[in-house]
């Protein structure tokens, strides 16, 4: 980025395009930061867990998450934390469970990964240490992790995921109807409609530009 072109809603939640100030980037969604507080607090302030452990993908997704997690139980005053790692492009996530095996039954596993990890990490972890709770970003796609753990006879209980945008089902927000009158069923999903949502911002910014009589550029 130069700095002469906006780069709108992009579909992620990386540090590196949120601090320091980066001119002609406005983020839609929280960064995973955000996401990573927010699974912290309702684990830790809420169930009052303790022990936590987390599998992340080896990239600078991973890596932003692992590093969201930590601080954010850092200043919940839990300065432990079990993690283990796997390489991006892979599913190969046995000597990453060897490790999570080997720390012992967590109170809760966090996943930073994509969602085929997320359904077979979900099952080799709840074959070692039963059903305990997982918190999932929503960088691992709601619809697609739900979609494989159920495939895989999986149940979604204790399954927690962060997301960004209303839930699909809400019918007392205009633009959650607006989407759903907009998009076909088979089509409807958190990415797209956090799309549809990025859509209709750009849509109003353009036509107040016009409106107040400019054209659109680079710089306006």
């Amino acid at each position: 980025l130069n700095g002469s072109m906006a780069l709108i809603g992009p579909l992620t939640g990386v540090q590196g395009l949120r601090r320091p100030f980066v001119r002609g980037v406005i983020n839609f969604r929280p960064s995973y930061h955000d996401e990573l507080a927010t699974l912290s607090e309702f684990f830790v302030a809420t169930k009052g867990f303790k022990e936590i452990s987390m599998l992340y993908q080896n990239d600078r997704f991973g890596l932003d998450c692992l590093e969201g997690l930590e601080l954010a139980l850092e200043s919940r005053g839990i300065n432990t934390l079990t993690t283990a790692s796997y390489e991006r492009n892979t599913v190969i996530v046995e000597p990453a469970f060897r490790i999570l095996k080997a720390a012992g039954k967590p109170d809760a596993l966090v996943i930073a990964a994509v969602s085929s990890v997320v359904s077979i990490f979900v099952k080799m972890i709840r074959e070692e240490f039963g059903d305990i709770p997982i918190g999932i970003t929503s960088g691992s796609g709601g619809e697609a992790v739900r979609d494989l753990l159920v495939s895989s006879n999986q149940s979604l209980s204790n399954i927690f995921m962060t997301q960004v945008v209303p839930p699909i089902s809400l019918t007392s927000m205009e633009i959650v109807n607006q989407f759903k009158s907009a998009v076909d069923p088979s089509e409807r999903s958190s990415s797209s409609l956090e799309g549809f949502i990025i859509g209709k911002f750009v849509a109003e910014i353009v036509r107040l530009i016009v409106a107040d009589g400019h054209s659109v550029t680079r710089e306006t």
